[in-house]
């Protein structure tokens, strides 16, 4: 026996597919709303630098991906605040590379992320001889033994090429070793020490 559709459960078919469509315009405006942050978010990344971290939280709110990847090189927020080089840029910041960094892992940054090279945000303050920006990875937890790449060491391999690469790069034209050198080498033997002090193997 065949049962006809009341016209109850009609009126009840025909409503559901307008909210069903409205439901999906919505997740599609959401989507595009957080596409937009997060492409906003890695092209106005000097916002934080400048000392506007309002800025990146509202991008934040707006549904952007913190741990998106630049389509250049592959770095995500947190490798391109270990690696600003603030006053060179001209930017009269009111942030730290610590500080920025400290920012993003507040708001989910993953700490063991690796740019399109492979290469860690540890191995990004490990170069840049950072000790403020070493010693915050590692107490946050950052892979102290993570394996190199085909253009990056492990940890303390790379802390002790960096310091060799400094102290051996005299020639005739740079005769001697700079104040500036000198200070750079102090920052990688406290950084070597860190490493060794938080489990770095070699």
């Amino acid at each position: 026996m065949k049962i006809k559709s009341t016209g109850v459960a009609k009126w009840v078919a025909l409503a559901v597919v307008p909210v069903s469509l409205a439901v999906l315009v919505a997740k599609k405006g959401q989507q595009r709303k957080a596409e937009a942050a997060t492409k906003a978010l890695l092209n106005e990344f000097s916002s934080i630098c400048m000392g506007k971290p309002n800025v990146i939280e509202e991008l934040i709110s707006q549904g952007a991906d913190v741990n998106a990847h630049l389509a250049k090189d592959g770095a995500t927020p947190l490798h391109m605040a270990l690696d600003y080089d603030y006053p060179q840029c001209g930017y009269e910041s009111k942030f730290s590379r610590q500080q920025a960094a400290e920012f993003l892992l507040d708001h989910g940054a993953h700490i063991n992320a690796r740019d399109g090279l492979g290469v860690t945000c540890l191995s990004y303050a490990i170069f840049n001889g950072d000790v403020p920006c070493v010693r915050l990875l590692l107490q946050r937890g950052a892979d102290v033994n993570a394996k190199g790449s085909k253009y990056s060491f492990p940890p303390l391999i790379g802390a002790e090429g960096r310091m060799g690469e400094i102290t051996h790069s005299t020639n005739a034209f740079h005769p001697e070793l700079t104040a500036s050198d000198v200070a750079f080498i102090e920052r990688m033997r406290e950084i070597i020490h860190l490493l060794k002090a938080a489990g770095a193997r070699e």
